[in-house]
């Protein structure tokens, strides 16, 4: 029997060794489950519409649809999703162009293996103690 209490994550970022890693961070945690992966905005939009995650990790620079673009798509047709950006170049400008398109923060990748459950569990409580509905939880 699956556990409750999963939270699903879609991780989107177009260097494989990359989603590889933040999938392997994330596996050590008993209540997150990483359900898929996307190479682009493109493959990101379509794995929401598969699978309907809670949380989708989204690079900001990508090839076909980068991730700006991805997440405010995302965010128009599930808005309950939260959206938690990933960069390599996480200025001022990046965390405002994601923030604007709907993510609730964005964490320069260098940092990810140190602060991304934090950040995820952060961003769960933010919208569980807004009045927003809850998450999916599988």
């Amino acid at each position: 029997m699956e556990d409750e209490r999963w939270l699903q994550v879609v991780i989107v970022d177009d260097h494989v060794l990359v989603r590889k890693g933040i999938r392997s961070i994330l596996g050590g945690y008993g209540d997150i489950q990483v359900v898929g992966e996307a190479s682009n905005g493109i493959e990101a939009i379509m794995l929401m519409e598969q699978l309907h995650p809670s949380i989708v990790l989204m690079d900001v620079n990508m090839p076909k649809m980068d991730g700006v673009e991805a997440t405010a798509q995302i965010r128009s047709r599930y808005p309950d999703t939260i959206i938690i950006g990933l960069s390599v170049n996480p200025n001022q400008n990046n965390q405002e162009t994601m923030t604007r398109a709907g993510a609730v923060r964005l964490i320069p990748k260098e940092e990810a293996g140190d602060r991304l459950y934090d950040a995820i569990h952060e961003a769960v409580q933010s919208r569980s103690t807004s009045g927003r509905p809850w998450l999916r939880l599988r």
